[in-house]
């Protein structure tokens, strides 16, 4: 992996290994251009940079850094702090931020993010495989997910799973969650599951017995191309 070298606490300006090529750069001044192509294990000095970043300066950062690298190369600790200080762009709470920010690079960080809380969520049942697919094709979007409940937005429809498995995971229309859930999912309040068990206004269910992944996929299929 690549990293700095020759760092100097009094001298910003660095050797960056950048996959075999050794380039002295004033870091201060070109990490994102430098961004491209190689990773950083001290992310320390990447941290200490960025927190002192204009927003211009951070957006064309976070644009190089999401776009450049694959999703797995993502140190946590950047995206961490990013998180922790400018959430996330689907809840729009630091615009001044995130509209500075290109949307395929929205895309990625909110893969990262949606990553993260699905594995932390089905804590490595196959459930997380499978939903996570489908947010990495960018087919879906985590809307919220709280202790009980996690919310797929497909666009037309939603989904709403629970964590634990004995239940099935409810399908509703998109219009029909905005009307009923949305505000509970948006303000981050929590409901029982029976909440959001209602059968009759439901689109279909998905019961995670044997093969249930086949016929998931075949019912996600024919919700999406289909007039509901």
């Amino acid at each position: 992996m690549s990293k700095i070298k020759g760092s100097n606490p009094d001298n910003n300006n660095v050797k960056l290994v950048l996959r075999g090529n050794i380039e002295t750069v004033d870091i201060r001044n070109s990490l994102i251009k430098y961004m491209v192509g190689y990773l950083i294990d001290e992310v320390d000095k990447i941290l200490d940079i960025i927190k002192v970043y204009e927003l211009d300066l951070l957006a064309k950062f976070l644009d190089n850094y999401l776009l450049k690298l694959e999703i797995e190369e993502f140190q946590d600790e950047i995206l961490n702090y990013i998180y922790l200080t400018y959430d996330t762009p689907l809840n729009n709470s630091h615009k001044y931020l995130w509209d500075k920010v290109s949307e395929d690079a929205k895309d990625r960080y909110n893969i990262w993010y949606a990553n993260k809380k699905l594995i932390e969520f089905f804590q490595g049942d196959e459930r997380y495989e499978f939903w996570f697919r489908y947010i990495k094709d960018l087919d879906a979007k985590l809307l919220g997910v709280n202790d009980r409940q996690l919310f797929l937005d497909f666009d037309k429809f939603v989904v709403i799973e629970f964590r634990y498995i004995g239940n099935a995971a409810y399908i509703y229309s998109k219009p029909y969650y905005l009307i009923n859930y949305d505000g509970k999912v948006s303000n981050n309040r929590m409901e029982d599951d029976g909440y959001y068990k209602n059968q009759g206004s439901a689109l279909s269910r998905i019961i995670h017995r044997e093969n249930w992944q086949y016929r998931t996929t075949k019912l996600i299929w024919e919700l999406k191309n289909h007039a509901l």
